[in-house]
């Protein structure tokens, strides 16, 4: 892009980007980044700036955003369109980026502000949100509200405000993108809510204080983030990194050098890959991945070649990729990790990060391929644990079960992976009826005091936690629709940190899945042209094909065509009885396993 006065601005593949210029088309300079499609955006009175960002691909909700001077909100096109790599945030978590305002409605369009509102077009909704803004002390919290609810002929694209207060609509009536000539302008009256922030000039209200010294750096991302765009500016600033600097300003440093000197000629990436901490670690592959530094080539590839964790190896077969020229989006780069996978000198710390890390590996992996797995590594007992749960989910059923069949009946059986085999042998064939004896006691409400004092004290997990009895129970019952360390749908949150929130919590969601669900995993209610129903979680789109999620946990795709109406519910997929097909023993099993995972 070039400015009128010859300013410009160059880069590929970072993702989408908001452009700021004078009212001349001088003084162009890049606002912000790391969007899919900032389709639109608004000012406030005090400088705010808000933007829609239209399509999450694989990674829903689509987002509404608060854009600060300098924020990265999490996307980059080059490594890949389904948004699950680990040098990709959607909502601000990686240090640095910064999270969404709050999900927006499907397909958002304009964006425009009033009286601290924002009202947003969601196109695929049929619908005019209302958003109501309230500042804490550094960024805006909102909920959503319905302005307008239409039907499936009701498609808002874009607004303007009368000079009487009436709000004008623009309509583009049917779903088909072509130039149909059907499209209409609507006008609403007597929408005339009182100002939420009563001041003309707002901006002293937002200051944020600059001085790192004197603020908890990472306890608000904006802060954060705009404390590294602030000292990234300062001249005769030294690039140096921190020895004996905490944990989050060794953070902080990395990411300001990085935007001051993004050639980095003072070594701070390289600094970067020595330090204890694994985001850091990530932070500096990124920052070698983004912009080729080569000359980290040998210890990246130590990385790859000893992986401290499978995050890592992901991150480092990426950065190697790009130093060599190659394209690191979603299939190119399982690819190279498969490749990796299948090296005959690959070892065995190797083949369990890149096993872990492989998308879809139950599609990607050939049953012959995962018996080679299973039987190269005898003493790699994660990696086998990982494949008998590839194997519950393999296409090749019966190839599955027979490989099961063979490993229990050799003499000895590996005891520790007798529970794993004998699920893949039974895989497919209908569970017992639970006796009335193996849930008996049982309190009769959902409290959750009264609970915990049933299933009293959990034990931790007696050695590995692969191969605890609890995580056989969540693939039975949880891994339809959840992922745990790296396996399972991803349907509903990842529970691979699930212990953090505590127990009280685990069994809460348990007794209860819809008291407490995120926006980006209500399921959505559609009817189809054909006048049939389905209710699922959105997993991604691909144009006008959206793919689902049932309540079995089976993948289902539709074309954006055929809904004719589609609304998110507040309810949860996850059965509320699901406590009742599990024994007393199984539940203590299953929360012991999920407290454990931190």
């Amino acid at each position: 892009l070039r400015g009128s006065d010859g300013s410009s601005h160059a880069g590929g593949g970072e993702g989408g980007n908001i452009f700021h210029c004078n009212r001349d088309g001088g003084e162009l300079r890049r606002y912000a980044t790391g969007f899919w499609n900032p389709f639109g955006v608004c000012v406030a009175p005090g400088g705010q700036v808000f933007a829609t960002d239209n399509d999450p691909s694989s990674r829903p909700p689509s987002r509404l955003h608060q854009v600060i001077d300098g924020g990265d909100y999490g996307f980059q096109y080059r490594y890949g369109r389904s948004g699950q790599h680990p040098f990709i945030s959607w909502n601000g978590e990686l240090p640095g980026t910064l999270p969404m305002l709050h999900p927006a409605g499907e397909a958002p369009c304009d964006v425009i502000f009033h009286r601290w509102r924002l009202v947003v077009a969601s196109w695929a909704d049929h619908r005019v949100e209302v958003y109501p803004l309230h500042w804490e002390k550094t960024h805006f919290t909102t909920e959503r509200t319905i302005l307008v609810q239409g039907g499936v002929d009701f498609r808002p694209v874009a607004f303007a405000f009368g000079p009487n207060g009436s709000l004008y609509v623009t309509d583009w009536v049917k779903k088909d993108y072509a130039l149909h000539g059907q499209g209409a302008v609507w006008r609403i009256d007597g929408w005339a809510p009182k100002s939420l922030i009563p001041y003309d000039d707002p901006s002293n209200l937002f200051a944020v204080n600059l001085d790192p010294t004197s603020a908890d750096l990472e306890s608000d991302p904006w802060t954060f983030s705009q404390l590294i765009s602030h000292w990234a500016k300062e001249p005769g600033e030294e690039s140096a990194w921190p020895e004996d600097g905490d944990l989050v300003f060794r953070k902080f440093a990395l990411l300001t050098e990085r935007l001051r000197h993004s050639e980095d000629p003072a070594g701070i990436a390289g600094k970067g890959l020595e330090d204890p901490d694994s985001i850091i670690q990530l932070l500096a592959l990124k920052w070698i991945s983004d912009e080729k530094l080569d000359r980290y080539r040998e210890k990246v590839e130590a990385i790859a070649g000893d992986p401290p964790s499978p995050t890592l190896f992901h991150a480092a077969v990426t950065a190697l990729a790009r130093l060599d020229g190659q394209p690191v989006d979603d299939k190119p780069i399982q690819r190279l990790i498969a490749g990796r996978l299948r090296a005959g000198n690959a070892s065995p710390k190797v083949k369990q990060a890149a096993f872990q890390v492989l998308a879809d590996r139950e599609k990607f992996l050939s049953l012959g391929e995962l018996k080679e797995l299973y039987e190269s590594s005898p003493d790699e007992i994660e990696l086998r644990v990982g494949v008998l749960l590839t194997l519950l989910v393999h296409q090749n059923d019966s190839g599955a079960r027979k490989f099961a069949e063979e490993l229990l009946a050799r003499s000895p059986v590996d005891e520790p992976l007798r529970p794993f085999i004998e699920e893949v042998a039974h895989r497919g064939q209908p569970r017992p009826d639970l006796s009335p004896d193996v849930i008996s006691g049982r309190p009769t409400d959902l409290n959750v005091e009264e609970w915990k004092s049933f299933l009293g004290s959990n034990v931790s997990p007696a050695g590995s936690p692969a191969l605890a009895p609890g995580r056989l129970v969540f693939h039975r019952h949880c891994a339809v629709c959840h992922r745990a360390l790296g396996f399972g749908r991803q349907g509903g949150p990842d529970l691979s940190t699930i212990g953090q929130r505590g127990k009280d919590h685990i069994l809460a969601s348990l007794l209860d899945p819809s008291a407490e669900i995120a926006p980006q995993f209500e399921p959505w209610q559609m009817t189809l042209s054909d006048g049939s129903e389905r209710l699922g979680f959105l997993l991604g789109e691909q144009g006008d094909n959206h793919t689902y999620a049932d309540i079995a946990g089976n993948e289902f795709l539709l074309s954006n065509r055929d809904i004719v109406t589609r609304q998110q519910v507040p309810v949860s997929l996850m059965p509320p009885g699901l406590v009742n097909l599990m024994s007393n023993a199984e539940l203590r099993d299953l929360i012991s396993w999920l407290e454990f995972l931190k």
